[in-house]
């Protein structure tokens, strides 16, 4: 069952992967047949109290970190997000791509929630034809 309470906002990235509160049966994907996509194909399902997002499917053509770490389209992360409590999110992301790396490894980080703090959109430019617009803090809209 998913946690309850306000979700609030957290110091990292956002998961704006909802369930809507209802858990997601497991559906096994065949990857031969997904269209590889940027962001990939995803799976939700509850344990227990933590939310278990399955994706294979991905395209090799975005950047996995800002460090530059390789990957290939055969790339399968299973990402873990529990509330340890009401205001801490642990995520923990297991990365697996033989094409790339040997074995599957797994990193943790851990976003503390921060009231009174706005979370910033991520914005993709990529192909961006107008960027020397882009300037200044967000306003808001009356």
């Amino acid at each position: 069952m998913p946690p309850s309470g306000p979700t609030g906002n957290y110091s990292s990235r956002s998961l704006q992967k909802g369930l809507g509160g209802v858990p997601s049966p497991h559906v096994n994907l065949v990857e031969a047949s997904l269209d590889p996509s940027w962001y990939g194909h995803s799976i939700g399902r509850w344990e227990g109290d933590t939310l278990v997002v399955d994706t294979v499917g991905f395209n090799d053509r975005f950047w996995f970190d800002f460090k530059g770490h390789p990957h290939t389209d055969k790339l399968h992360t299973i990402e873990r997000y529990t509330r340890t409590n009401q205001g801490t999110l642990v995520v923990q992301t297991t990365v697996d791509d033989l094409g790339a790396y040997t074995r599957p490894f797994t990193v943790t980080f851990t976003a503390r929630l921060r009231p009174g703090e706005e979370l910033m959109e991520y914005n993709c430019n990529e192909n961006n034809q107008d960027v020397e617009h882009i300037t200044g803090p967000a306003s808001e809209f009356n």
